[in-house]
């Protein structure tokens, strides 16, 4: 349906029958819940908040659950899935737990009450922009609580914006936005107690995901609104507004400023249903140490980041060898390929973290296997090549690799009975690392500029050995001094993409750019690709 989280994962739920609790156990909803569902804006009138709900809160929480689906109206349901059916199910579930309500007694007013979920604010109140392309993606469209509706300026406007009324001042928590695809460079997030007093919450680096921006304390505001830096082809879905339930509002702050439209409060922004997805940064050579302990031995080397995470295989052969058998902590268990070449398994670790050891148990041990990585789950690249043994297979990394998902790459068929990860949080100290000093760290850098096809390279450092250079700029956000056309757009300088390409206005005499690598990194390298020869730049 698409790269939405709630598709990805509601999907998974169909059809909803007592069947499902064959496959859905409560540890996985337990934690597909808390990880990952629970961070997004589950609107009351969205179809899909009625199928997560139904098919992962009711099986772990079903008195929050039925709480919420009451809630909902039955037009708001998911094709195929009733109103009734929903509160039916999950007032089943509660009584298989032993604590079914009554006939008279409503499961939201029985004991063990939980917290009502948090009000959108500014669902269904008036919406205005500076400008709509069509009546069918008016202001009002971003914010009628549906996914599949949208806001989108005209393309060749410069710093459109869309507000919102909360008819009456509240004290703000947080605003979520969702752009999709085409998503601004950045925005600016503003609120005013009074008609076009407007004062800065926020600037905000776009993002494809849904983003939330937890506001300074204390914000007040009755309008909300959001300038978009640039212009082009912008798609807003989503436009959500939460109270900060823990502030009073009183007659001074009905009138009081927000913070000065001078200064821009620091806030933090998320991207809902990730953590630190992402976020790389250059490696050292990384020295690889493999060894192998018996079968009949258990190794332990900390906690095992991979335990129940989510994983995926290029195949598997039977239904009882499916890839999850692979972390779920029994040896006795196993993930097999089919009888094909170049056969694989990932993980993601739901978080970015430094990898020190990667263990494998096999079943079909392979004559050679790959260990690789990528900062967002697509792009790979080789840690280390390993030879396949019986056993448990230890590859140790030294210094850490940082990354988030980890895949085993078997050249021929292979069968894992056990994969373990190991490692920490991304800054804690060591064994591995506290004993190997990074080049980047011990050696001065030395600046060079050399001519190579064409392509100019920057930062050089003087190590020993080969870097595994990851390009940090990549979809990074971006702010240029001009663009010449809409096509020509200043992300389009750090989209991976040589077939695009920034270009500054013909009037603009001294153009710049600048790119935000949202963290410190020690670069070692800078190469631009120029569509025309340029003179001398810094």
């Amino acid at each position: 349906f698409g790269w939405r989280y709630d598709f990805i994962h509601g999907i998974q739920m169909l059809p909803v029958s007592p069947a499902l609790l064959m496959i859905r156990t409560p540890e996985f909803c337990r934690q597909e819940w808390d990880n990952v569902l629970s961070r997004l804006p589950l609107s009351p009138t969205d179809p899909w908040t009625s199928l997560l709900v139904t098919g992962t809160l009711s099986i772990i929480e079903p008195q929050e659950a039925y709480s919420r689906l009451s809630a909902m109206l039955p037009e708001h349901m998911d094709d195929g899935l009733t109103w009734a059916w929903a509160l039916y199910w999950t007032a089943s579930l509660e009584a298989a737990n032993g604590g079914g309500p009554s006939p008279s007694t409503s499961l939201a007013s029985s004991t063990g009450s939980t917290e009502a979920p948090e009000e959108n604010l500014a669902l269904y109140r008036l919406a205005v922009a500076s400008s709509d392309l069509s009546a069918d993606f008016a202001a009002a469209r971003a914010v009628d609580g549906l996914f599949v509706t949208r806001w989108s300026p005209v393309s060749t406007e410069q710093n459109p914006w869309i507000s919102v009324d909360l008819g009456e001042v509240h004290a703000l928590s947080h605003v979520v936005l969702l752009w999709g695809e085409f998503y601004p460079t950045s925005y600016v997030l503003q609120g005013a107690t009074e008609a076009d007093a407007w004062s800065n919450l926020a600037v905000v680096a776009g993002s494809s995901e849904l983003l939330r921006s937890d506001l300074p304390r204390p914000s007040f505001a009755r309008w909300v609104r959001v300038v978009i830096q640039g212009s082009g082809d912008l798609r807003l879905w989503e436009f959500q507004v939460f109270e900060d339930t823990e502030t009073p509002v009183t007659s001074a702050s009905t009138t009081a400023s927000t913070t000065s439209t001078s200064t821009v409060a620091t806030v933090a922004t998320t991207e809902v249903g990730t953590t630190l997805s992402g976020v790389v940064t250059t490696q050292p050579e990384t020295t690889v140490v493999t060894s192998t302990v018996g079968p009949s031995t258990t190794p332990f080397y900390g906690p095992n980041l991979a335990f129940q995470k989510p994983v995926l295989s290029s195949s598997f052969r039977s239904a009882t060898e499916h890839a999850y058998k692979a972390v779920d902590g029994d040896v006795e268990s196993q993930w097999a390929s089919v009888s094909l070449n170049d056969q694989w398994l990932w993980v993601d670790l739901l978080g970015l973290y430094a990898v020190n050891r990667v263990v494998l148990l096999f079943g079909d041990v392979p004559q050679q296997f790959v260990l690789q990585s990528a900062p967002d789950g697509i792009k790979w690249s080789d840690l280390a090549t390993v030879n396949g043994a019986s056993g448990f297979v230890s590859t140790e990394f030294q210094p850490a690799v940082l990354t988030q998902w980890l895949r085993v790459v078997c050249q021929t068929s292979c069968s894992i009975r056990e994969l373990t990860i190991h490692g920490d949080v991304p800054g804690a100290t060591t064994a591995t690392t506290a004993t190997t000093s990074s080049p980047l760290t011990t050696t001065a850098a030395v600046s060079t500029t050399q001519e190579v096809t064409g392509t100019s390279t920057e930062g050089t450092t003087s190590t020993t050995g080969p870097v595994n250079r990851v390009n940090l700029a990549e979809l990074k956000p971006v702010l240029a001094s001009s663009q010449r056309l809409a096509t020509e757009h200043v992300s389009r300088m750090v989209d991976a993409s040589l077939s695009t390409q920034w270009a500054s206005a013909t009037g603009d005499v001294a153009p710049w750019a600048w790119v935000d690598l949202l963290g410190v990194y020690n670069v070692v390298e800078v190469a631009t690709h120029w569509a025309e020869d340029v003179g001398d730049y810094e």
